[in-house]
């Protein structure tokens, strides 16, 4: 039988000081027991309790980003990069060794791209210290510049190989297939000033004012993971710049290579070159690219009667398979015929017609009222440009002639011009050295280059990596923040790849999103210099993703 005791202060003297508790007692078989007791401190400790005020219980809290820095700190530790590059790269005197402060470029391109000049403040909001030390007062724009200077092309690429081989062994990355393709990042570099890689060229994003820099990029085909790059003059044409670096490309892939699998290149019709086609047939790898369906009109006349339909993600696709010579060797040609892309196309013909004859027909209509100024080869000038705008040039006929001191100007359209058009709507054109593989099993491999396509979409978004524009006015620093750059899409691929293998169900940008939500709270109380760290309170979302990707928080220092 029990009889509860109300609470009481329990007096105790240890050592010859005194202490309280507050207990709690109960009759047990009708003796007195203490069942519960709480240490409550000496006579002053009370007092200084009793008479603190409510608000004296925390004195600050600050959050800081943990869950974006916890992923990325487990794709590191994977990988080890900041190793990697300590290993190629010699210390210098002072600040600290090259591959801390290439990954903490790395981390920034990563969650939240910045200037070197608001590096270290944005650091100072993240949670990295709790797992690597960060000295704040060496992150400064001028220490991160005095080391980057430090790293020259060689370190570069001895960087990327190294990077490349550690995840294909750690990873087990596929080889079978690796998409090639290129593209251009503007900066803000001064017309005058002497670069090497910074020159003007056709731009990707439309800013043909600005100077350019180039960037070659082989990807795998499953999770476009990338394992080779190098930046170049953004003048170059693409076969040319194949020319320049299909030796590394080749060095590469062969120590990459584990087995008897056969390495197929992915490129586009812009690395089409004879010496280029020569030397992949001489190599170990196999090939697949595409052929401009303007060089090869007989292949878009084929009836489509010839063609089959296969299935490609579910939408119909017809395509007719041949083999025909090429680059002096029997290759195998697929001609794909896409019926939306088909429509789209016949759309935009017939709007672009009918905007460029009303240009030209309100030019004709001015004519009548020109002054004596005004001269044949002023109009077919301001016609040319006309037509040049329109894209669609060659199927216009436009003559002028001046009689009188009058002009007259004819408008016509090339109905074979239209038709050669029509015939190429629609049309893609792939070949290959791979004469055994049915025609599907090339379409669905050519396709793929969507991949890298995706990964360039990435590397010039402004909210991660953003590689455009770029503030820097040395080639030296143009390579290392290419690399930089690189390594963040290589990180974000191998988070995507954890997502995927997990079967979460959430895209990386929502990923990425909810873990920049998770935060670490500092809270500081009164006489104490150490802050507590607490994990705020997480969501059932924040939860899965963290068991999705692997991560433990209970590391956290």
């Amino acid at each position: 039988m029990y009889i509860f005791y109300m609470a009481y202060i329990l007096k105790k003297r240890i050592k010859g000081h005194t202490y309280y508790y507050l207990a709690e007692g109960q009759r047990v078989d009708g003796k007195p027991r203490i069942v519960w007791q709480k240490y409550l401190g000496t006579a002053d400790k009370i007092k200084e309790r009793l008479l603190a005020s409510p608000s004296d219980g925390i004195e600050d809290i600050v959050t800081l980003e943990l869950g974006s820095v916890a992923v990325v700190e487990s794709i590191e530790e994977m990988v080890r990069f900041t190793d990697i590059v300590n290993d190629v790269v010699p210390k210098r005197n002072q600040g600290m060794r090259m591959g801390q402060y290439l990954y903490l470029l790395l981390l920034n391109r990563i969650i939240e791209p910045k200037s070197k000049a608001s590096l270290g403040e944005w650091l100072k909001k993240t949670a990295v210290t709790e797992y690597r030390e960060v000295d704040f007062s060496l992150i400064d724009s001028k220490n991160f510049w005095d080391h980057l200077e430090k790293v020259d092309e060689e370190h570069i690429k001895a960087i990327g190989d190294a990077v490349s081989k550690r995840i294909v062994d750690l990873y087990n990355i596929p080889l079978d297939c690796l998409v090639y393709d290129t593209t251009n990042y503007f900066n803000q570099m001064s017309p005058t000033t002497d670069s090497e890689l910074s020159r003007y060229a056709h731009s990707k994003a439309g800013k043909h004012h600005l100077r350019h820099v180039g960037m070659a990029l082989l990807c795998t085909r499953e999770e476009g993971i990338p394992l080779f790059h190098r930046l170049y003059s953004a003048n170059v044409h693409d076969s040319r710049i194949l020319t320049q670096i299909r030796q590394e490309l080749f060095s590469l892939l062969l120590s990459l290579k584990k087995g008897k699998e056969h390495m197929t290149l992915i490129f586009d019709k812009g690395c089409n070159s004879q010496d280029n086609i020569s030397a992949i047939d001489s190599s170990e790898f196999y090939f697949i690219g595409t052929l401009s369906p303007y060089h090869h009109p007989r292949l878009c006349q084929v009836p489509l009667s010839s063609f089959k339909e296969i299935a490609i993600e579910g939408k119909p696709l017809w395509v007719y398979r041949t083999t025909m010579e090429l680059y002096g060797k029997e290759r195998a040609v697929v001609v794909s015929f896409n019926p939306r892309t088909y429509e789209r196309k016949i759309h935009w013909l017939s709007r672009t017609i009918r905007k460029t004859k009303k240009k030209l027909q309100e030019l004709r209509l001015g004519l009548k009222n020109v002054d004596g100024r005004t001269t044949v080869q002023s109009v077919e000038r301001h016609i040319s440009e006309i037509l040049s705008e329109s894209h669609i040039a060659p199927v216009f006929d436009v003559n002028v002639i001046s009689r009188y001191r009058k002009f007259q100007m004819s408008i016509r359209t090339h109905p074979h011009v239209l038709k050669d058009y029509r015939a190429r709507f629609g049309k893609n054109i792939i070949f290959t050295d791979h004469l055994d593989w049915s025609a599907e099993e090339i379409v669905r491999a050519y396709r793929d280059r969507y991949k890298i396509e995706a990964a360039f979409r990435m590397t010039k978004d402004p909210f991660h990596i953003r590689f455009e524009p770029m503030f820097c006015w040395t080639d030296s620093k143009i390579r290392v923040h290419g690399l930089t750059c690189v390594m963040a899409l290589l990180y974000l691929a191998l988070i995507q790849k954890r997502l995927a293998e997990a079967e979460a169900d959430i895209s990386l940008d929502r990923a990425l999103e909810t873990l920049r939500g998770i935060r670490l709270a500092h809270c500081y109380y009164p006489g104490k210099s150490k802050p507590v760290q607490k994990i705020c309170r997480l969501g059932r979302t924040e939860k899965e993703l963290l068991t999705s990707l692997n991560i433990q928080l209970s590391g956290v220092r």
